[in-house]
């Protein structure tokens, strides 16, 4: 059955039946493979390259040294708060509260650990995983690349290909992968738009305004009518006995 002669091999091997469709010259290849229309899109000079690449306009924003590396990055103001040495690493890091009790080596790793009580029954190398997981005994024919999957499920060969919610719709449909990145509601405009990651940050309402702004925490301390203002400027403390 799974041998290059057996029945999968008659199938999805090379000049079997789904050859035309699976093979690296098939119908697929021309869709899927490097020089195919998702290559030519997703791929490393893709049409989108300019924008997803670690070059491109992304990369620019949210990669080391981008635009929001100084909120976003190791040291940044969010680094400060979220990372090891964080106001909250004590709680969220691996040495905090919550890592001596669900961490590697914690209080419920017996249980829930890779080695634990539901790894050996759960997880991808314990009983179920070996008989329904990917790779498990039934995964040539149940699973999603599988005989039964593959060619007669309803996200199989002829579905996925032509289909309302299949290949080429979801490369080119109102809800597809250049709708779901370059449309309204898609990837760029959720970090860029009115109301995206961007605006959220470093817009006038944004984390950045809400702490360096005229109304924000800093300008409550460093701005004119602030604490500091209060002692050194003009009008101030220092100002009164200096000016």
């Amino acid at each position: 059955m799974l041998g290059d002669d057996g029945l999968l091999g008659g199938v999805l091997g090379d000049g079997g039946l789904l050859d035309p469709v699976l093979g690296d010259d098939g119908l697929l290849g021309g869709v899927l493979g490097d020089d195919g229309l998702l290559g030519g899109v997703l791929g490393d000079g893709g049409l989108l390259d300019p924008v997803l690449g670690d070059d491109g306009l992304l990369g620019g924003v949210l990669g080391d040294g981008g635009l929001l590396d100084p909120v976003l990055g190791d040291d940044g103001l969010l680094g400060g708060v979220l990372g090891d040495d964080g106001l909250l690493g004590g709680v969220l890091g691996d040495g905090g509260l919550l890592g001596g009790v669900l961490g590697d080596g914690g209080l419920l790793d017996p249980v829930l650990g890779d080695d634990g009580l539901l790894g050996g029954v759960l997880g991808d190398d314990g009983l179920l995983g070996g008989v329904l997981g990917d790779g498990g005994l039934l995964d040539p024919v149940l699973g999603d690349d599988g005989l039964l999957g593959g060619v007669l499920g309803d996200d199989g060969l002829l579905g996925g290909v032509l289909g309302d919610d299949g290949l080429l719709g979801g490369v080119t449909g109102d809800d597809g992968l250049l709708g779901g990145v370059l449309g309204d509601d898609g990837l760029v405009d959720g970090l860029l738009g009115d109301d995206g990651l961007v605006d959220g940050l470093l817009g006038d309402d944004g984390l950045v305004g809400g702490l360096i702004g005229g109304d924000g925490l800093l300008g409550g301390v460093l701005g004119d009518d602030g604490l500091l203002g209060g002692v050194l400027g003009d009008d101030g403390l220092l100002g009164g006995l200096l000016g």
